[in-house]
């Protein structure tokens, strides 16, 4: 079932999205054991990376991070997510309030879409995690 924006729900539109979300897409045999065991592996040193390369983009000088929405700074971020999911295969999908969308395809495509999510601005003295966080654990 291909993920739907509110507004394309009220609307007979409808955009497929596909592609695989992990920045290394695990092997087949990796797949059939996560399925068996039930359980998904994490790259902690590369979701760290990850925060700390986003983190870089309105670094302040106490060690947060300054990305307003809708600066050139927040569009940098935005961009540099984009490219990373990309880079793992994802689908991306933008709706007219600037949402991104990356969407994996699983491997039975009649479930529903597990949604992760949050952002990728920040508070003006916000924290390295600020939204981030959410964001990239999703792609993780």
């Amino acid at each position: 079932m291909p993920l739907r924006t509110s507004a394309q729900n009220r609307s007979s539109h409808s955009d497929h999205f596909q592609g695989p979300v992990r920045r290394d897409t695990p092997k087949k045999d990796e797949i059939s054991i996560m399925k068996k065991t039930g359980n998904l592996e994490i790259d902690g040193e590369r979701l760290w990376d990850s925060i700390m390369e986003i983190a870089k983009i309105g670094a302040t000088e106490k060690g947060g991070s300054c990305r307003l929405a809708l600066t050139d700074l927040d569009r940098e971020a935005r961009d540099l997510f984009v490219s990373w999911c990309q880079d793992a295969g994802c689908s991306i999908a933008i709706d007219k309030m600037g949402n991104i969308f990356a969407r994996r395809q699983g491997s039975d495509p009649d479930l529903y879409p597990v949604a992760v999510g949050s952002h990728l601005d920040t508070q003006p003295t916000g924290g390295r995690f600020d939204g981030v966080y959410g964001v990239l654990t999703g792609l993780e």
